[in-house]
């Protein structure tokens, strides 16, 4: 299984999507907001995707991704509004292994669509 940082500023939202991973074997981590994202993930080591919510506070999505991005070239990501994909503006700097949540999810959603993600090259 692979570790995943879960990034949300709601708690609810980021304890239930870590519990969820966590008994699919994940091995996760969390952080409430993009600023924190970075730091976390550096410390934890080693993570290969981020579920990562659109609208946290501070920083935009792209940036956080961008910089998760520098310090982990290969780390994928799932995105999580409880907007449309389509109603999102992007800035980052490549939107490849890059997937869609919205929200709200069920459990199953989340875990079918991390795993597409990991699977993936």
């Amino acid at each position: 299984m692979a570790k995943v940082l879960v990034v949300d500023d709601e708690e609810p939202i980021r304890l239930l999507a870590t519990l969820v991973l966590s008994r699919a074997g994940h091995d996760v981590i969390s952080a409430e907001s993009g600023d924190r994202a970075s730091g976390v993930a550096l410390g934890f080591g080693g993570v290969e995707i981020v579920l990562l919510d659109v609208h946290t506070p501070g920083r935009p999505w792209t940036e956080t991704l961008n910089d998760l991005r520098r310090q982990l070239p290969e780390i994928k990501c799932v995105l999580s509004s409880g907007h449309s994909k389509d109603s999102l503006e992007s800035s980052a700097e490549d939107l490849s292994r890059v997937y869609y949540l919205q929200k709200p999810y069920r459990a199953d959603e989340l875990t079918a669509i991390i795993s597409r993600a990991l699977e993936t090259s």
